[in-house]
């Protein structure tokens, strides 16, 4: 779809929309692409990427477009490094090629267009070969810390791509800073790329405020898995907000079983994130085995004494709950 966005943004002009349109013969494609003026190097990419937006192969065309890494032009230079990125994986052959071009590809990362930088990262990282781990290690490292939000966007993408072959505790360090990046469009990435390697919930402890205030902010895309791992962190690190809940079906159990039983529950302290942090409540429960009916009164310390007329509707529901409070 990118890549499909990016041709139609290149040849949809008002003389190029032909490019879409019609078809070209490959030995004139290949020509363009060899030609020494960037005019005719931009056309041919212009039409392999048109080809990529219909989605037909286009990998045959390697071969020529890899030599044109190195063109003076930033035009011409955007468009192969978008085929590059889709192709580079393509087959053994398409890898090899692209190897030749680790020199060209580090060389961009200082390039002073940020998207150059960006597509140049991209690139480097798509190619999975074992002895280019540090290299590529290196170059998400120098990105992570671009001053254009959108290489750093680029840099947490390509975290998730470099761990499954690479030093995940090194990884590990470079999704924590861009964790804690000012930029949403950087925290997205940053999130989607820590739920795809699963690495553990407390890397999320310096930055959970921040990512609830900003999740509003997140694209659509980032808002639906920053919502699970928001839900999964709450679920671990936060106090259970319904501590009876779980001896509910237990007494039930229990009741049916051996008549009155006395089920005892300690909340234990509140986590960081409450606001009831000195208190602790300790509550018992009278289950009569021979009625189904449950209700559990729970009473927070400070709560006012609500009369005799509580204990008649405990009774009624064959609950008696009695509710000790210890503060410290």
């Amino acid at each position: 779809e990118e890549v499909g966005a990016c041709s139609m943004a290149n040849a949809g002009g008002a003389g190029e929309a032909f490019f879409l349109e019609e078809e070209m013969n490959p030995a004139k494609i290949v020509e363009y692409l060899e030609s020494p003026r960037d005019y005719d190097k931009a056309r041919g990419m212009k039409w392999l990427l048109a080809m990529m937006s219909k989605g037909r192969d286009a990998s045959g065309f390697f071969s020529a477009v890899v030599k044109n890494v190195v063109a003076k032009s930033v035009e011409v230079k955007k468009m192969v490094y978008m085929y590059l990125g889709q192709y580079a994986e393509s087959s053994a052959q398409c890898r090899e090629l692209a190897l030749l071009s680790v020199n060209s590809f580090q060389k961009d990362l200082a390039a002073s267009n940020q998207l150059i930088r960006a597509l140049a990262l991209r690139v480097l990282t798509s190619i999975r070969v074992p002895d280019l781990s540090q290299i590529q290690l290196m170059a998400i490292e120098k990105c992570a810390g671009d001053s254009s939000p959108y290489v750093r966007k680029v840099a947490a993408n390509a975290v998730a791509k470099y761990t499954r072959d690479g030093d995940v505790d090194v990884a590990r360090k470079v999704l924590e800073t861009l964790l804690g990046d000012a930029s949403v469009m950087v925290l997205g990435s940053a999130v989607m790329a820590f739920a795809e390697l699963g690495f553990p919930l407390d890397l999320l402890h310096p930055v959970y405020r921040k990512l609830c205030h900003l999740l509003a902010d997140l694209d659509e895309w980032a808002q639906i898995v920053a919502l699970d791992v928001l839900r999964r962190y709450v679920r671990s690190h936060f106090a259970d907000p319904a501590p009876a809940a779980r001896s509910i079906s237990k007494a039930l159990k229990t009741a049916k079983r051996s008549g009155p039983t006395v089920v005892k529950r300690r909340t234990v302290k509140p986590a960081f994130y409450s606001d009831e942090e000195d208190e602790e409540v300790e509550e018992e429960v009278l289950v009569r085995g021979d009625d189904e009916s449950i209700s559990i009164d729970r009473r927070r310390a400070g709560a006012a004494h609500q009369g005799d007329n509580d204990d008649d509707d405990d009774d009624f529901f064959g609950v008696k709950t009695l509710t000790t409070t210890t503060t410290k």
